[in-house]
């Protein structure tokens, strides 16, 4: 997929600190790496010697930032909330950058394969979120909140979790109502669901 690169350009004020550092054969300052959230990452050089090396920085930040973005997504919608660094942003280590970028793809492949083996549930329980409502939803019969209807227990027992960070599943980002609906389903069926499951056929 096409990956956005204009965010992550570099600024103009720092290619020009580049450019004065190439022409005067300085050595440029080691740039301090943040990378809390990976491991075994490769040493780091001291920075851009070239204006090619500066052009592959420039990609591969942009690529990282794509990449990452897609395996959070990806995560977020298996239930999981993973933090975003934007380490990339800090370091002009080409090696480095294309370790981090290997990385998020080996993520995103592994979170992409696991949601399509949920495809089949997910796909029913959008067509049951069709038929319950708005994903931001409350019902005060129940109560019940979100566009899947959970009510309080519901909640505490397939998403306690999101719902002491969050509070209540009409405050939740659709894709963790979906996985939180997901492990209901894994565990009872569609049971919390009767009319709806039936309309879709399920």
């Amino acid at each position: 997929m096409a990956l956005r690169r204009a965010a992550f350009l570099l600024s103009s004020k720092e290619t020009k600190a580049l450019k004065v550092h190439i022409l005067a054969v300085s050595v440029l300052a080691a740039v301090a790496i943040t990378a809390s959230t990976l491991t075994a990452a490769p040493a780091a050089r001291a920075g851009v010697t070239t204006e090619t090396d500066l052009a592959t920085v420039v990609h591969l930040r942009s690529e990282v930032a794509g990449t990452r973005s897609l395996a959070v997504n990806h995560a977020l919608w298996l239930g999981m909330i993973i933090p975003q660094s934007a380490s990339e942003r800090t370091t002009y280590d080409v090696g480095y950058l294309r370790w981090m970028l290997a990385t998020w793809r080996g993520r995103a492949a592994a979170y992409g394969s696991a949601l399509a083996a949920r495809a089949p549930a997910y796909r029913a329980l959008l067509c049951i979120h069709s038929h319950e409502g708005s994903w931001t939803a409350v019902s005060w019969s129940g109560p019940y909140y979100g566009g899947l209807q959970m009510d309080r227990s519901f909640m505490q027992h397939y998403g306690a979790a999101y719902l002491s960070r969050f509070g209540d599943a009409r405050h939740w980002p659709p894709a963790l109502q979906v996985a939180a609906a997901y492990r209901a389903v894994h565990a009872v069926g569609y049971s919390p669901w009767p009319s709806s499951a039936a309309v879709c056929g399920v």
